[in-house]
């Protein structure tokens, strides 16, 4: 008597019974938008750790997987969320579903050094072009403002709940404005005695703006939705200024920081006529941003440079300065309990995500373009 042996041969997307369908080249591509190609075909089976290697962090977390183990198409989770980023070069583009689309150039104008916004507020600043927003009713890019007397440029764009706020200024007649600009159109140009260096807007609609002039840090902090005819600055010291941060801790307060030395001053009022130094700084060697964070009702004050962060939970009196993780932060923001970032390892640039304010490569959520520069959250 012969014995037949029968050997069953499976398909990638075949199932026996209740057998969950493993997850293939092709399907990976499809859910998330790419297009890698590892040379085996397009129903090939990626393992784990291949898997994270070519496509990112698109497994449901937390899992059993060990790394050599197939993984199953139930558990490939896609990142819907959608951003507006943009470049070192002034591009924009809109990043979300594993892959990105740059943003034709808007009534010619690619210099948008400066995004703000978030949810559905979205805004872009043209250094030479003005401000640009999306309407909502027709997702077309709109012109909120420029000055039509004069030529200025422009910097330095927030957003606060009814409007956005930027700096006008180089060029123009000489001048220095702070301009505010509602979503109802009305504008409110106030002048201000020099050059802008940082403008950071925070809870309850406070805007904190810092200029220079003659040698010193020259603050002004007023409320956004109802601005004075006039604006008074406020000296906390005789140093060139690098950030402004406005948060909360109690009350609205502001934090100014300098690279020099590193100089950090607080405000000791929401209206900022008051200002104390640090009693720890922080110990950064460069700095690309400051931000305010409510993480967790921690009311965090933050300041990043290269892949470093420095951190005050009291007020912005004492600061911890400690690693982002592997990569070099060009932008962070904190959104939803989640924080992004845009990353460099060295040779591209990275938009990762994490519950905590540090990244490594577990955290990419896609491949961005050169030289990407800022990231906002947007829901359009």
């Amino acid at each position: 008597m012969r014995m037949v042996r029968r050997y069953l041969y499976l398909k990638p997307n075949e199932e026996i019974n209740t057998m969950s369908r493993i997850v293939t080249q092709d399907k990976l591509n499809e859910l998330t938008g790419k297009s890698i190609d590892y040379g085996q075909g397009g129903g090939y089976c990626p393992y784990y750790d291949l898997l994270l290697s070519l496509w990112g962090q698109v497994v449901k977390q937390p899992n059993n997987y060990r790394s050599n183990q197939l993984v199953k198409e139930e558990d490939i989770v896609v990142n819907k969320d959608l951003f507006l980023i943009n470049a070192e070069t002034g591009s924009l583009y809109f990043a979300g579903g594993g892959t990105y689309a740059q943003i034709p150039a808007i009534d010619g104008h690619e210099d948008f050094m400066y995004i703000a916004g978030g949810g559905e507020a979205i805004g872009a600043l043209s250094m030479l072009g003005g401000l640009y927003v999306v309407n909502q009713s027709t997702k077309q890019w709109e012109l909120k403002y420029k000055d039509t007397v004069r030529a200025y440029g422009y910097a330095h764009l927030a957003r606060f709940s009814t409007g956005w706020v930027f700096y006008k200024g180089a060029r123009g007649d000489g001048k220095n404005y702070v301009i505010i600009v509602y979503d109802d159109g009305t504008v409110k140009e106030r002048s201000v005695v020099g050059p802008v260096s940082s403008i950071s807007t925070g809870p309850y609609d406070y805007c904190c703006v810092g200029a220079s002039y003659q040698g010193g840090a020259r603050i002004y902090t007023f409320l956004a939705t109802s601005v004075p005819d006039s604006l008074t600055y406020y000296t906390p010291g005789m140093f060139t200024l690098s950030a402004v941060i406005q948060g909360f801790h109690s009350s609205p307060r502001s934090v100014v920081y300098s690279t020099t030395s590193n100089y950090t001053y607080v405000s000791t009022n929401p209206t900022g006529t008051q200002w104390t130094a640090a009693t720890t700084r922080p110990q950064l060697t460069a700095l690309t941003k400051g931000l305010y964070a409510n993480e967790a009702g921690t009311n965090t004050f933050m300041l990043i440079g290269n892949n470093m962060k420095s951190v005050s939970t009291d007020r912005g009196n004492n600061w911890t300065t400690s690693t982002l993780g592997e990569y070099t932060l060009t932008d962070l923001i904190y959104v939803d309990s989640n924080w992004y970032a845009i990353g460099s390892n060295g040779t591209k640039r990275l938009l990762l995500q994490n519950t905590a304010s540090t990244f490594d490569q577990s955290n990419k959520i896609l491949d961005l373009p050169d030289y990407s520069r800022q990231v906002i959250k947007i829901n359009t």
